[in-house]
């Protein structure tokens, strides 16, 4: 009987281990067209690493902010990439620019005060505005990965928030050293 709910216990545990992956959270990312072949886009991430994803019929596509098709994608083209939760290689989202400079969802300011994963910043008219960091947002301080609390008052920084939630963060651009994004 013992070994019947040892082997029991380890078959339930190898299976919410196996099914982990189908709670990832999804992730964001920017790049550039490389190629648009049927369902499948290839593009390079900012650090110049070769993605392929999927994608599929209810993938949301648009671009400068208008709803478009696959076939407005073209190689060359700025594209925020959302991926499906669970599967990195799916996009759920793609966000392509053509004649705006910047992502609709990109803010440009300076931090006032944090705390917690809640901050304060302003925008460019001294407007203002508070955010909620999401639990596995990006954060860099002059392209380099850093933590939350490492950022300062008064720092520019670059905030991208989901499309559909201007108040969560995904991304925190800070910059101390460097006068420009990059």
């Amino acid at each position: 009987m013992k070994y019947r709910m040892i082997t029991l216990g380890a078959m339930a545990l190898a299976m919410c281990v196996a099914n982990t992956s189908a709670f990832a959270a999804e992730k964001t990312f920017d790049g550039k067209v490389t190629q648009v072949s049927g369902q499948t886009l290839e593009l390079t991430d900012l650090e110049g690493k070769e993605l392929t994803l999927t994608i599929q019929d209810d993938t949301e596509i648009t671009l400068d902010g208008k709803t478009c098709g696959m076939d407005d994608l073209k190689p060359g083209m700025k594209v925020r990439i959302t991926t499906q939760q669970g599967d990195e290689e799916v996009a759920s989202m793609i966000e392509a620019i053509k004649s705006n400079a910047t992502f609709a969802n990109t803010h440009d300011g300076k931090l006032v005060s944090m705390s917690g994963n809640t901050f304060v910043m302003t925008d460019e008219n001294g407007k203002k505005h508070s955010h909620t960091l999401i639990t596995n947002a990006k954060v860099t301080c002059d392209g380099k990965p850093c933590k939350m609390g490492s950022l300062k008052a008064g720092m520019k920084i670059r905030v991208t928030t989901r499309k559909n939630n201007q108040k969560a963060v995904i991304q925190i651009e800070a910059l101390d050293q460097n006068a420009e994004f990059v």
